[in-house]
């Protein structure tokens, strides 16, 4: 602040890996989106089945500022 104060033009960057940016309604969507794509063209396997249940429980059950698991946070990156 005291460098804008004195007139000097003051420029801010930072870096993330983006995953806390995208939300749980993205991901969700996205599960979505592949698990009916899978049906469509008949290439979905029970683990892949498995692991669609598995992550839209976790997303369903998230509490408010709970963390993502690793996976999760895989697909958001």
């Amino acid at each position: 602040m005291r460098l804008h104060d004195q007139g000097n033009d003051v420029h801010v960057a930072y870096q993330t890996s983006g995953n806390i940016a995208v939300t749980d309604e993205f991901v969700t969507r996205l599960l979505t989106l592949r698990s009916a794509f899978s049906r469509c063209l008949i290439w979905i396997t029970r683990k892949a089945g498995k692991y669609w249940q598995k992550y839209t429980k976790f997303l369903s059950g998230k509490q408010l500022n709970q963390i993502d698991t690793a996976e999760i946070r895989a697909i958001k990156d």
